[in-house]
């Protein structure tokens, strides 16, 4: 289901369905996803799951997740989106940023 919420750019329905997922249950999805729609689900969590989740992810993804911090990162995806429908994806703070970076090593 997640793929093909996110094939379709229905980002409110994923957002809603990543909150009622455990992180166990994203890990397997996850591995399956190409780069750049990792960065959007990772987008898509609350900062407290997100960090939760990055916790557990082995080095690449841990950098995949750091260098596409920036929120233009996802911009391929974001540009024809309504404000709002861009207002969905979490923005994580400087402290956040240091805290993954802290977390690579």
């Amino acid at each position: 289901m997640i793929a093909e919420l996110l094939a379709a750019a229905d980002y409110p329905r994923l957002k809603s369905r990543l909150g009622g997922l455990a992180i166990e249950e994203l890990r397997p999805l996850w591995e399956a996803l190409p780069p750049l729609k990792k960065l959007a689900v990772f987008k898509l969590l609350n900062p407290e799951r997100a960090m939760s989740f990055y916790e557990g992810l082995g080095f690449d993804d841990k950098y995949l997740l750091l260098c596409g911090f920036e929120p233009g990162s996802i911009a391929p995806l974001t540009e024809d989106l309504p404000p709002g429908r861009r207002a969905l994806f979490e923005k994580l703070g400087p402290d956040a940023y240091q805290e993954m970076l802290r977390r690579l090593a």
